[in-house]
Parts: structure tokens; sequence; C-alpha cells
């Protein structure tokens, strides 16, 4: 009996053994089928972490274009506001000059004539120097709401670079982890 009990003992161990290889086997296959599917989800996400970081590159680069755009747009507004208020002084100056010589003119002629003349002249001129000192303020006004305008574009755009950028930076820790 000691030979059958051997026999016995020895079939139990090599169908244990078996056992074991095959758990051993499909251990092995299975941290291979892991480690490939953990290899293809970091690829994944490397991907789409680039994807996404050449997307917000290209969002900032059209906001760029978009800003200086519309900076051009409002230097070229203040120029034009400006030319036209130069051109319109101008023509003021050149509405007085032609006041002042009729005027000098009215005086050579009948005094009661040159009074009523003078007077309403002075009206004109005084209303002409208001008009000029409102149009001065005016132009004043539009520079000063062009530069705060400015201003508030290039803090809107320092805000949402900053806002860009920490973006990245988050993208950037989770790519880093996502390695890791």
């Amino acid at each position: 009996m000691s030979s059958d009990t051997t026999v016995d003992r020895l079939q139990a161990l090599e169908s244990e053994n078996r056992q074991l290889k095959s758990t051993v086997q499909a251990m092995h296959e299975k941290l291979e089928t892991t480690s490939f599917e953990q290899a293809n989800a970091v690829q994944e996400a490397v991907t789409r972490a680039a994807d996404e970081q050449n997307q917000l590159r290209a969002t900032i680069g059209a906001l760029r274009d978009r800003l200086d755009e519309l900076q051009g747009e409002m230097d070229q507004a203040v120029q034009d506001a400006e030319a036209g208020s130069r051109d319109e002084i101008q023509q003021l100056r050149t509405t007085i000059q032609v006041m002042r010589d009729e005027l000098e003119k009215t005086r050579c002629g009948r005094e009661d004539d040159n009074r009523k003349n003078a007077s309403a002249v002075h009206e004109e001129i005084l209303q002409l120097r208001a008009t000029i000192a409102q149009l001065r303020e005016e132009l004043e006004y539009a520079a000063y709401a062009h530069e705060e305008e400015k201003q508030a574009l290039a803090s809107a755009h320092r805000r949402e670079v900053a806002q860009l950028q920490e973006t990245v930076t988050v993208l950037r820790e989770r790519l880093e982890t996502v390695h890791e």
C-alpha cells in the first residue's frame, strides 16, 4: 500500500503542480492584459491632454488676435473722432474769422447797425466758443473713455490669460499624475 499511497500522493502533487502552473499562467496573462490596458489609458490621456493643450493655445491665439483687432478698431475710432473734431474746430475758426472780418466791415458803416450786429456777432462768438469748449471736452472725454476701454480690455485679457495659464497648469498636473 505504501507504493499506491506514494503514487496517489505523486499524482496529487502533479495535479496540484499543474493547477499552480495554470494559475500562474492565468495571472501572468491577466497582468499583461492589465498592463496593456493601463498603457493604452495613459496614452489616451496624454493624447487628450495634448489635444486640449493645442485647443487652448489656439483659443489664446484667437483671443490675442481679437484683442489686437479691437485695439486697432478703437485706435482708428479715436483717430477718426480726433480728425473730425480738428476739422470742425478749423471750420469754426474759419467761421469766427469770417465773422470778425464782417464785424470790421460793419464798423466802417453805421453805428447803430454796428452795435446791433456787434451784439449778434458777439452772441454767436460766445456760442461758438461754448461749442468749441464743448467739443474740446467731448474730445477729452472720448480720449479718456478710449483709455479706460483700453485698460479694461487689457485687464480682461490679463485675467483671461491668467485663467488659461492656470488651466494649462492644472492640465499639466493632471497629466503628470496620470504618468505617475
